[in-house]
């Protein structure tokens, strides 16, 4: 999957969705990404990336949503990276 993968939400789906529509699209990512992340199908700096939030919010999220985080070594690997400076926190 060279460009992504698009989903469609049907406009009878879309327009049920009780929020204002520039808040949509961004809802529904951070819902997507935390769902994922609970099913252990995301490592949490994927799901925090499809959430587009910083380390720092996305455990908030996961928190204010009762999800417990989960270390594995997709995370190990990210936080090395960190520590050794070869990244940079998003």
């Amino acid at each position: 999957m060279p460009n992504g993968l698009d989903v469609h939400i049907p406009s009878s789906i879309a327009e049920a969705i009780v929020l204002p529509d520039d808040r949509k699209a961004s809802e529904i990512k951070r819902t997507l990404a935390v769902a994922l992340y609970r099913e252990k199908l995301l490592s949490f700096g994927k799901a925090r990336e499809l959430a587009n939030l910083s380390p720092y919010a996305f455990a908030q999220l996961l928190g204010e949503r009762s999800i417990e985080q989960h270390y594995g070594t997709d995370e190990l690997d990210e936080d090395l990276a960190y520590a050794s400076g070869t990244t940079h926190p998003s």
